[in-house]
């Protein structure tokens, strides 16, 4: 057999392309591996197996992490950080002292136990604060969001290509994290309460509500949102064979407008918080793209005719919670306004995902290459946050793709 026809044959073509591309993989890991994780990640979009479901998983966490554990402690990472180093050397039951910890943090509370004892254990394992502090974010923000889209695909019937593309956005385009050391509590949460979503239109309701109570226990502060989420759902809800009159649209709408008013009022004065705070990460033009979003997402949605629950009831409460948070911003609360504009991320890739859903429907190979642009436009987003960012990340520059294998390594070591 000459040297050509090998390469025709089947038999050795495949072995040989395993190969090569563990040799490319291999350069790449040792040059630049960040830049392989995040290949990885746009790779499983366009190859959406099983195997590379995973592998998406393990890689974005992976690159999040070292992101997250290089960057600046500053806000509120300040004070957890105290809180960690203190109670690593205390029993589990010191949570329990309010009066002490609150010398330490004065947002400390004992019902957010559900955030504070993970980290009590996870310093049993990792004692560096800092890192502790990191894997714990990450892992409790990425997993449960990844495997809430995947529990909606599964019961939904979306293809994997579609969930990837919807998790790869979320993750790159949509969870904002990185460049926030501020909300960490609420970013957990709403992973957890993204998770409940994730159940609740599986028909879980039972797990839907401990994974909801669990996100309240991480942070309080999910917990009125949650009342009105529901609340507004609930008189929404679908009625399958039945239609809504106008004159009960209208009645409906007016009960949830006045349930929002009343969150609007109620936590402020929980809160204690009245007064204007100049808060430059949220402006007017924020509420513009994401109002633009949202009705290009709706129209997109309808002209496919989706009936999927998770779209429904996603985009009411998509709704719900950017009401709320426009406003406070018009009535000069923006602190509150860019809390609860934080919980619209989670949201963003599912919208994505149903506005692409039926896109080249006929002509797979298109079908493929929009959800990689999809894909590769999220990756650019990431990486121009990352740039833009106000600190550094790593070894003393923020381009993650030039990076090498020595000083990701240094990096992690520390």
């Amino acid at each position: 057999m000459n040297v050509a026809s090998s390469f025709i044959d089947p038999r050795i073509a495949s072995p040989l392309r395993i190969i090569v591309a563990l040799a490319v993989a291999s350069v790449l890991f040792f040059s630049h591996p960040l830049a392989l994780l995040l290949l990885v990640c746009l790779m499983a979009v366009i190859n959406p197996t099983n195997d590379f479901k995973w592998l998406f998983l393990v890689s974005a966490c992976a690159l999040f992490m070292i992101l997250n554990v290089s960057r600046l402690v500053d806000g509120d990472m300040l004070f957890y950080v105290r809180v960690q180093e203190y109670m690593s050397q205390k029993p589990l039951y010191a949570l329990l002292d309010k009066q002490e910890l609150q010398t330490i943090s004065n947002t400390y509370r004992v019902t957010e136990v559900g955030f504070y004892a993970p980290l009590w254990l996870m310093s049993l394992v990792i004692p560096d604060a800092k890192t502790a502090i990191a894997v714990a974010a990450t892992l409790g923000i990425y997993i449960p969001t990844f495997v809430g889209l995947a529990l909606i695909g599964k019961c939904e019937n979306w293809s994997k290509g579609a969930i990837l593309m919807a998790a790869l956005f979320t993750f790159f385009a949509g969870i904002n994290f990185v460049q926030s050391t501020h909300l960490i509590r609420q970013y957990i949460s709403s992973a957890f309460l993204f998770y409940a979503f994730a159940l609740f239109i599986a028909k879980r309701n039972r797990w839907a509500v401990v994974s909801a109570l669990a996100a309240c226990t991480i942070h309080n502060g999910t917990a009125p949102l949650l009342v009105m989420v529901v609340g507004v759902c609930w008189l929404f809800r679908r009625r399958e064979g039945k239609r809504m009159g106008l004159l009960g649209f209208m009645v409906r709408g007016l009960l949830a407008l006045a349930l929002m008013a009343s969150m609007m009022v109620v936590i402020p004065i929980v809160q204690g918080e009245f007064f204007k705070e100049d808060i430059p990460n949220i402006h007017l033009v924020h509420f513009v793209v994401v109002g633009v979003f949202l009705v290009i997402a709706q129209f997109a949605i309808q002209m496919q005719h989706l009936g999927f629950r998770s779209l429904y009831y996603g985009r009411l409460a998509f709704l719900a919670i950017f009401i709320v948070s426009l406003g406070f911003f018009l009535i000069g609360l923006p602190l509150f306004a860019l809390r609860y504009f934080a919980y619209l991320e989670w949201l963003y890739g599912l919208m994505v995902g149903g506005v692409m859903f039926a896109l080249f429907r006929n002509r797979p190979a298109l079908r493929v290459f929009s959800r990689f642009a999809v894909s590769l436009a999220a990756a650019a987003i990431l990486l121009g946050r990352i740039n833009a960012s106000e600190w550094q990340y790593g070894p003393g520059n923020n381009n993650l793709l030039s990076w090498d294998f020595f000083e990701v390594a240094e990096l992690v070591a520390r």
